[in-house]
């Protein structure tokens, strides 16, 4: 257990300061962040055209397909569900900023395909081949269970 709570303090664990926003007005100031780099599996525009969370699971999605042995599959046949209890919260708050700061006419014009729960399945789908259903449960903590009870219907 010794080692679990050093992993703490070194980060090894992943359970560290929080870096990605201010915690100054928060009582706690540590958090498990995913340590991510995604351009090792999407190129710089299509980084610059998402959000964190629809990279992570683009990225995921090419993972399983690889994990699957990349199986030949019909394409009317290969279908996916997605979830998240959000979407794209790191593209709200970032473009809010422009709105305030810039104006409207500075915000983004992928603002809403970014912050949209459904965006990354869209882009999974274009770049798979996909013709089957392919959508995203959005229903809070419930979401991973609803998306897997849905993949088996």
């Amino acid at each position: 257990m010794d080692d679990f709570w050093d992993g703490l303090s070194t980060g090894r664990n992943g359970v560290r300061t929080i870096t990605r926003f201010p915690t100054d007005d928060l009582p706690v100031s540590v958090a498990g962040e995913v340590d991510f780099d995604p351009s090792g599996w999407l190129d710089p525009k299509e980084i610059r055209r998402t959000d964190r969370f629809s990279q992570f699971a683009i990225v995921s999605a090419k993972l399983a397909f690889e994990d699957a042995g990349r199986p030949e599959v019909v394409s009317e046949r290969a279908g996916s569900v997605y979830a998240t209890g959000i979407g794209g919260i790191e593209t709200i708050l970032k473009q809010h900023e422009v709105i305030l700061e810039k104006g409207p006419g500075r915000v983004s014009p992928f603002m809403v395909p970014m912050l949209m729960a459904n965006g990354p399945r869209a882009t999974s789908r274009c770049s798979s081949g996909s013709r089957a259903p392919n959508y995203c449960t959005v229903s809070a903590c419930a979401s991973s269970n609803h998306a897997i009870g849905e993949g088996i219907a």
